[in-house]
C-alpha cells in the first residue's frame, strides 16, 4: 500500500468561524478508506484554542500529528509540515488539504499518473 502525507495547515480558527471547517477536514480525512497516511496539521501560530482542539484529536488517532509554528503564511506552513515528516520518512504521495480545497503533490519517486489513480 502506498504511503500518504496529508498537510493541512491552520490558524486563528475560533475568531473566523474556521474550526468547523478545520474539523471537517479531519473528518474527511479519517474517513478515507485508504488507511496508510500520515495527516500533519500545522497551526501557523493561532492564539485562541486551535492548537488546545488538535492536540487533544491527537491523542485519540496516532495518524493525527500536530505541528507548530510562528506565523508566517499557508505556505510555510505546508513546507514546514513537509520538512517535519520527510526528515523522519518518504511518503509515497503528499497532499495539501485546506478546509476550503485541495491539491495534490507527487513524490519524485513516482510517476504524476500514479497519483490520479488514487483519487
Amino acid at each position: 500500500m502506498s504511503r500518504v502525507l496529508v498537510v493541512t495547515p491552520t490558524y486563528g480558527t475560533e475568531a473566523n468561524g474556521r474550526l468547523r471547517l478545520l474539523l471537517q477536514t479531519i473528518a474527511s480525512v479519517r474517513q478515507q478508506t485508504h488507511r496508510d497516511y500520515i495527516h500533519v496539521v500545522v497551526d501557523d501560530g493561532s492564539t485562541d484554542c486551535t492548537l488546545d482542539v488538535l492536540e487533544r484529536l491527537a491523542r485519540s488517532d496516532e495518524r493525527l500529528r500536530v505541528a507548530t509554528k510562528r506565523n508566517g503564511g499557508s505556505s510555510s506552513a505546508i513546507n514546514y509540515g513537509v520538512e517535519s515528516f520527510l526528515a523522519q520518512e518518504t511518503p509515497d504521495y503528499r497532499l495539501t488539504l485546506r478546509a476550503c480545497g485541495w491539491s495534490w503533490a507527487h513524490s519524485p519517486r513516482r510517476p504524476s499518473p500514479a497519483v490520479r489513480g488514487l483519487k
